[in-house]
């Protein structure tokens, strides 16, 4: 169990947890803590999260007062459930837009509902990037799979302060990963909750679960508010402000190569997102399956920003979907 540096937050879980015989993801768990009560940020996966949560809260004789959602992903939310049976007095707090994902996973798969939440479907999702049917029903079944309902109490659409003992947490809607992805800002102690809002290859999300557009404003927000610790989902959190403004500088910059890259590569003959993905990311990230997944889903959603700008369009040629320069 790592503590921070701010005294009232430490780190109870991430590592990747091994259940039914496969390897899932787990995200960082944060508990943060003052005046005998405590929040939860994310829940993760496995038992690991619940066990670690006992023992500290029964060790300092903490009152769970709140669990916080930064977004739907099944790493973040999987053991919700769990969580809340063991500690019932705590409120579940999520954004509007990812709610309906966490209340009833199984709604992503409907293509009416996500049609008229999000404006798009999976299925034609998979249809852009060229995956077969295979891939799809392969996709289907391991969500059915890993993925559990929660409960969730609260519902927030715009920035909305929380009371945990005498600090105030500010909850900043940080769309981009998902939806409704949400961050957590302590403003006391400089410290920022942002999910899995930092990753490297962009919102790593396909359009429209993810938004390059909103990602990267997200991501500026963030910056603004000139951290002093910023707390995430895959890594050791990151302290002092000047390492958190470099981390946010590499990430924008890193997402605007990317873009630039893709412009470069549109051409008139038309190219297939799987085709793209070599202009972004070099040979050794595209010989991991996860890796190479990631780096499409965001090439999918940079696309789609690309096409908003009038620089890019797509159309469906006789075996593929290809992505053309406007």
């Amino acid at each position: 169990m790592r503590q921070l540096s701010v005294a009232q937050a430490c780190y109870i879980g991430g590592s990747q947890m091994q259940e039914v015989g496969k390897r899932h993801f787990s995200s960082n768990v944060y508990l943060l803590m003052d005046s005998g009560e405590c929040a939860l940020i994310d829940a993760g996966g496995g038992q690991v999260s619940v066990s670690r949560l006992q023992r500290r809260m029964s060790a300092d004789g903490l009152r769970l007062r709140w669990i916080i959602l930064t977004h739907y992903h099944y790493d973040h939310v999987r053991n919700a459930q769990s969580i809340q049976n063991e500690f019932p007095a705590a409120e579940t707090v999520c954004h509007r837009r990812d709610a309906p994902f966490i209340r009833r996973p199984s709604c992503i798969l409907d293509g009416t509902f996500t049609n008229r939440w999000l404006g798009g479907s999976l299925h034609e999702t998979f249809r852009q990037m060229n995956r077969c049917i295979g891939e799809y029903e392969e996709y289907r079944r391991q969500f059915i799979e890993i993925y559990q309902s929660a409960a969730v109490d609260w519902v927030i659409c715009r920035p909305t302060p929380l009371r945990l003992g005498n600090l105030w947490l500010h909850l900043l809607p940080t769309p981009g990963h998902s939806p409704g992805s949400l961050s957590i800002w302590v403003p006391e102690h400089r410290l920022v909750f942002c999910g899995d809002l930092p990753l490297w290859c962009g919102p790593a999300q396909p359009h429209p679960f993810g938004n390059y557009r909103r990602w990267r404003e997200s991501l500026h927000q963030i910056r603004g508010l000139q951290p002093a610790c910023l707390a995430w989902g895959h890594s050791v959190p990151t302290e002092g402000t000047d390492r958190c403004r470099r981390l946010i500088d590499r990430v924008l910059d890193h997402a605007r190569s990317m873009t630039q890259n893709l412009v470069r590569c549109l051409d008139r003959r038309g190219r297939t997102v799987s085709e793209l993905a070599p202009a972004v990311a070099d040979e050794r990230m595209l010989q991991s399956p996860g890796q190479r997944r990631l780096i499409e889903d965001s090439v999918h959603s940079m696309l789609h920003w690309l096409k908003d700008e009038g620089k890019a369009t797509c159309r469906t040629g006789y075996s593929a979907v290809q992505w053309f320069a406007e």
